[in-house]
């Protein structure tokens, strides 16, 4: 059982803040803007898992929150259809499912060895890390978004 004292230091280190860099409003249309916007999103959810992480080797509870502005922003530039905005959806999808499997194999979790392969998704890569009895964090995961889109053409707008 921790001492009050070690409790105390332990729970002032969970409650810390990483900034996510944002992709710059020039490259967006262009591969570098999804590229970006993926990466940064990958490294968000990699602060979070080190988060997570600070937590389960306290024997504390957390509650992790994730902000990204992606796909939000590249819609706003370019509309839900442009190719650019689908390979940020296909990105971000990839990123959410290593992130709820990192999760699933806490011992993988521990071990630091959740970004193995940023430049493939990495998804393959947790799968290979997954042990038989390695157990899962518990946790709940909530995806939200505060609104949809749909584009608009020029000459509808009023």
């Amino acid at each position: 059982k921790q001492s009050s004292e070690t409790k105390k230091q332990s729970s002032s280190t969970l409650f810390e803040t990483a900034k996510i860099e944002e992709t710059a409003f020039d490259t967006l249309g262009e591969p570098k803007g999804s590229v970006d916007a993926i990466q940064y999103y990958r490294d968000g959810i990699n602060a979070a898992l080190d988060l997570i992480v600070k937590a389960e080797r306290h024997d504390e509870k957390t509650f992790t929150y994730l902000y990204t502005a992606h796909p939000d922003k590249h819609m706003h530039a370019l509309g839900v259809e442009h190719i650019e905005v689908r390979n940020v959806v296909h990105g971000i999808e990839r990123e959410t499912e290593r992130f709820w499997r990192v999760l699933g194999d806490r011992e993988a979790l521990l071990s630091g060895t959740y970004d193995m392969d940023s430049s493939r998704g990495g998804v393959e890569q947790e799968n290979r890390l997954k042990k038989e009895d390695g157990g899962a964090v518990d946790a709940t995961l909530m995806l939200t978004a505060d609104h949809g889109h749909v584009t608009v053409q020029p000459e509808d707008m009023v």
